[in-house]
């Protein structure tokens, strides 16, 4: 039979076509080169039939030496025990029946590895958040990826850190811009020699499910340093390490990829998907089940991950950024079901960034979009659905669902939460939540936050649909925080028997800084009698524009003459700027601003007084709405029409 040399040699070992360049014949065939070739044939038959137990690592090693850069290595149908590494640019394909395990103990990062080079780290100039251009740097050309970055590659919690992988258009433009804000430690640089065009596909990897073959933290693939990076159809069980890992990474997708039940799933263990220090990224089809994290990411910027379904989480299930910042993520069709009480399920982590970063640094344009987080079990103390642990700015949430199952304790349960100011043009849309203490709540861990939000930085909220929700906004910031809210539509449904603890549409519990607008068809629908509506601290300036409310209101109001003073809706004194079904309305104050405006419905003639400027009544039959409204001056009154 013809072998491989033999072919090599036919035509004096040389082939040509079409005027292209000569080459040999044996050169021709490494561009795509079968394991098998370089495996003992005698092991052949066992591979085949699943069974063999030969460490194939040596036969990879020599492979991995004798192909060229852009080779390709096929893995045909079979059960190959061993490590592959190389620091080439190739594509690793395997196919149907390909199962890849590691050998017992393991020792090495990952099954398939393949990496490029980074270079020794030099000090510059600090670079900031928007710069096009790098000072204090020699050696760079266009072309080059560089990783910037300050502190060290795995924080302490006290240790400020933010790497970014750039790509240069010359030897100081930046391509695009600088993303991150490097603070704290020595700023510096380093140039990467990447390795480019790298695929692997069509893999299944058995990591183990004893602990004989589990107790490592072996990947299945670890791609490093390295551009245009192609990685899917993966299929892994078992195990403690992470599926697939691309870490400084310009430019690479991660497609149709799967873990089932990783082996272990403490503190590093059992992670998916894992993008760290990356550019350009992208995760779609997604599955995970059992996984610590399905998905992971750190100090990345202009990522997605778009359709994942993870089941029965562990920790945390989609971590936007886990030990450092970054900026223009998209998460979109995130399916997150069946997670433990105390897991979260989409978040930003603030492990290894210090409080003294907060008013630097934040999570930049960040958009959630139609995700759901389903829970079997109710979720403890503040496992929030959907959390952002510091600061962010350009937040968008829309179309989501998060559900509790009923019957919960409703705790200090959090649907949404922000631990920190929220900054620039951000707006959480299209929210349903079901069978939570708080829905979208605000807080914040310091109190030394200055640096934002500003007066034009407003955070719109708008057609929240709460189900058996005590407390559908809850601003909790401290006094020194700046706010800004603009907050519409909000629904809420709670019946007696099933979540008979309903506190407030609002809840603004500190007299902070900031003002708000709290309007458009508040629909509250009860069957019980109910507490506050909304709860306003004094100092804090909110508008209540158009606001409406349903005839049930009125059994647990107080005072009982049902009678409400501009001081009260401003400062929230009893009965706390409750929205209310009025005949008396009597207006002592000013409003915050011209067009500052309440309604409420009428049960008849209503009769309104400030002692001065507007003294009278509105005629009215029950079921008309009453609008007061401030022009600067006084306070006008008008019939708005029939509620229907």
């Amino acid at each position: 039979m013809t072998n491989s040399r033999d072919l090599a040699n036919l035509g004096g070992g040389f082939i040509q076509a079409g005027g292209g360049v000569q080459r040999s014949v044996e050169s021709k065939l490494q561009d795509v080169v079968s394991v098998l070739d370089f495996i003992p044939t005698g092991e052949h038959a066992d591979i085949k039939a699943g069974t063999s137990t030969y460490d194939c690592t040596a036969a990879y090693t020599t492979l991995a030496a004798a192909v060229p850069d852009g080779a390709t290595v096929y893995w045909p149908p079979g059960t190959y025990v061993g490590f592959f590494k190389a620091t080439k640019a190739l594509s690793l394909i395997g196919g149907a029946k390909v199962t890849l395990k590691s050998p017992t103990p393991a020792s090495t990062t990952s099954i398939l590895w393949l990496e490029g080079v980074l270079g020794s780290p030099s000090a510059m100039t600090l670079p900031s958040y928007g710069d096009t251009t790098l000072s204090g740097v020699s050696g760079l050309a266009a072309g080059n990826s560089v990783q910037l970055y300050s502190g060290t590659v795995r924080p302490g919690d006290s240790e400020p850190v933010n790497h970014e992988l750039i790509r240069m258009l010359d030897s100081t433009t930046v391509e695009g811009q600088v993303m991150s804000v490097q603070r704290g430690g020595s700023p510096t640089y380093a140039k990467i020699t990447p390795i480019r065009n790298v695929v692997v596909q069509g893999f299944d990897f058995d990591l183990g499910t004893t602990a004989g073959t589990a107790s490592n933290s072996t990947a299945c693939v670890f791609i490093r340093y390295a551009e245009n990076v192609t990685v899917e159809n993966i299929y892994a069980t078992g195990g403690n390490g992470t599926t697939v890992r691309l870490d400084r990474v310009y430019g690479g997708q991660v497609h149709n990829v799967t873990r089932i039940r990783p082996y272990a799933t403490g503190s590093g263990q059992g992670y998916h998907v894992q993008f760290l220090a990356s550019t350009n990224c992208h995760a779609y089809e997604i599955r995970g089940v059992q996984t610590r994290h399905t998905f992971d990411s750190d100090s990345c910027y202009f990522l997605s991950l778009r359709n994942c379904l993870s089941q029965s989480g562990v920790s945390s299930d989609v971590v936007m950024t886990h030990n450092g910042y970054g900026g223009s993520h998209t998460y979109e069709n995130i399916n997150i079901l069946d997670i433990a009480p105390d897991t979260y399920g989409i978040h930003t982590s603030s492990q290894g960034i210090p409080a003294a970063d907060a008013n630097y640094q934040s999570a930049k344009d960040f958009k959630i979009h139609n995700c759901k987080v389903i829970r079997n079990q109710a979720a403890t103390s503040q496992a929030a659905a959907i959390y952002f642990q510091y600061p962010c700015r350009e937040v968008s949430i829309t179309n989501c669902q998060i559900e509790n199952p009923p019957g919960g304790s409703f705790t200090n349960q959090m649907a949404i939460r922000f631990e920190g100011p929220i900054g620039g043009s951000s707006h959480i849309d299209d929210i349903r939540i079901a069978y939570y203490d708080w829905g979208i709540y605000f807080g914040d861990v310091t109190t030394t936050l200055t640096a934002f939000p500003r007066h034009d930085e407003v955070l719109s909220i708008n057609n929240i649909k709460c189900f058996f929700v005590n407390t559908p906004v809850y601003d909790a910031y401290p006094v020194t925080t700046f706010a800004y809210f603009d907050i519409g539509s909000v629904f809420v449904y709670d019946a007696s028997g099933i979540n008979p603890d309903f506190d407030c549409i609002l809840r603004i519990s500190t007299a902070h800084l900031g003002e708000g607008r709290f309007s458009a068809d508040q629909i509250i629908t009860v069957t019980e009698t109910l507490q506050d509506k909304v709860v306003v601290n004094a100092g804090y300036p909110i508008s209540f524009v158009g606001c409406k409310a349903q005839s049930q209101l009125g059994s647990g109001l107080s005072p009982s003459s049902n009678t409400l003073t501009q001081t009260q809706l401003l400062t929230g004194s009893a009965p706390g700027g409750r929205i209310l079904v009025g005949t008396t309305v009597t207006t002592v104050n000013k409003g915050c601003g011209i067009g500052q405006a309440a309604t409420w419905l009428c049960n008849g003639t209503v009769s309104i007084s400030d002692g001065s400027t507007v003294t009278g009544t509105i005629a009215g039959v029950a079921g008309d709405l009453i609008q007061m409204v401030w022009n600067g001056s006084t306070w006008r009154g008008r019939t708005l029409g029939t509620w229907y």
